[in-house]
């Protein structure tokens, strides 16, 4: 196709990539030209490498890291976003968020540099829910508890804690910005990293999502929080691009499980912690025995990477019950082992969300009631979930991938209509 339009696509971190970025970009690349905006780490990413060597047509940048509280570090990347953007005529920019100080250089910069470019927040990631504050706050305290020992003190210093981050933001999302140049900073003050801002003005042409869950919960977000939002009509639930159809094999394990927790073993193991990977490790041999299983995987959440001790301890814990299964490296690609086992266990990982475009699948997510957000899959048609009250696992009979992939509009389609 001759003059094919541009799309600059920022992701704010690898697995974002690898989880959807790549799907999205195998159809968008049909009828567009599609450049990657990357940082340092993720550009020398060997399999990174080994994706742009099979996809010659996917072009690449690689921008400058940004520290939030260094004020020429943020001049270096808004004069590096304002050559991109002077160098290169995009007609769409697509990012993963908005509340990122990366997001707002990009979203405020191309749209007076090109008052044409499309913005466009294309969510990768789990939504958050009503109790994700309550959840950070809890990984807070205890940690602040685990220092100073008297819960009154560490709860007065939490609150404290609380005040300073949202002070350092306001230097960070609007001070420093503001004496660079940016003048219309839609960032506000945050004590929690930007999550679940309330932008100054709506900063992106359109929000979308392949999840109904996600679309409904940031409308209702924007909508209760700024009754000026409330007309935005920019917001869009897509249909996703199928997963496996990516994958030259599907179900090679087809009487196999994999097991993909998300904060299993990323928490301090203490004697509470210990109970719960025995209910785990209990669980997923009941599902096991139940559907006759012989190949069992395991895979922890990526970050497990920096508490070593933890992935030693929890992987043995695990191998003393279950001698026969493979404990997968955490930084392996968690797409092929959803495109190869057939059953896939987790809490509340954005693993089971993932697999649900993919085909064929039985998505298990179990809720032992052990922080506050545990209950989020049972939003998600196609998961099968099992709250705290229940120990064994449904009537394999029952458990069933009851997703139904009807076609709504995909992004490319979007795009095409713009």
């Amino acid at each position: 196709m001759k003059n094919k339009k541009n799309i600059l696509f920022r992701f704010g971190h690898i697995y974002m990539f690898w989880s959807s970025g790549i799907f999205e970009i195998k159809q968008l690349k049909q009828d567009f030209d599609v450049t990657i905006l990357v940082t340092r780490h993720f550009y020398e990413d060997k399999n990174f490498h080994n994706y742009l060597r099979l996809n010659k047509d996917v072009k690449v940048i690689c921008a400058p890291c940004l520290k939030k509280f260094n004020i020429f570090s943020h001049f270096a990347y808004k004069r590096f976003i304002e050559n991109l953007f002077k160098n290169f005529e995009y007609n769409f920019v697509i990012q993963n968020d908005y509340i990122e100080i990366e997001n707002m250089y990009i979203f405020t910069i191309s749209k007076k540099i090109n008052k044409y470019i499309k913005r466009i927040v294309l969510a990768m990631s789990q939504s958050s829910s009503e109790t994700t504050f309550v959840l950070i706050d809890q990984m807070r305290l205890k940690r602040i508890n685990k220092i100073f020992k008297i819960k009154f003190f560490s709860k007065q210093l939490l609150k404290v804690l609380l005040l300073v981050k949202k002070f350092l933001s306001f230097f960070s999302n609007i001070a420093i910005p503001n004496l660079i140049g940016i003048r219309d900073s839609y960032l506000k003050k945050s004590a929690y990293e930007n999550i679940d801002m309330i932008p100054v003005y709506i900063p992106f042409d359109y929000f979308v999502t392949n999840e109904s869950f996600d679309h409904d919960y940031i409308k209702k977000l924007f909508d209760i929080n700024n009754k000026e939002f409330a007309q935005f009509k920019g917001f869009k639930h897509l249909s996703p691009p199928i997963r496996d159809n990516y994958y030259e094999v599907n179900n090679k394990f087809d009487d196999g499980i994999l097991f993909a927790p998300s904060l299993l073993g990323c928490r301090t193991i203490d004697e509470k912690e210990t109970e719960i990977i025995g209910k785990w490790i209990s669980f997923l041999e009941s599902v096991i025995y139940k559907a006759e299983l012989k190949r069992v995987g395991i895979k922890f959440h990526p970050s497990i990477a920096l508490l070593e001790k933890n992935f030693i301890e929890i992987s043995s814990l695990i191998k003393s019950k279950l001698p026969k299964a493979e404990i997968y490296a955490p930084k392996h690609d968690v797409m092929l082992l959803i495109n190869d086992y057939k059953y896939i266990l987790s809490d509340v990982s954005t693993v089971l969300v993932q697999a649900r475009y993919f085909h064929n699948k039985i998505l298990i997510s179990k809720d032992f009631g052990d922080f506050p957000n545990s209950s989020l899959m049972k939003f998600y048609d196609g998961i099968n979930y099992i709250d705290p009250s229940k120990s064994e696992p449904l009537d394999t009979d029952l458990i069933a991938n009851k997703i139904n992939h009807k076609y709504k509009e995909s992004l490319r389609d979007m795009l095409l209509q713009i």
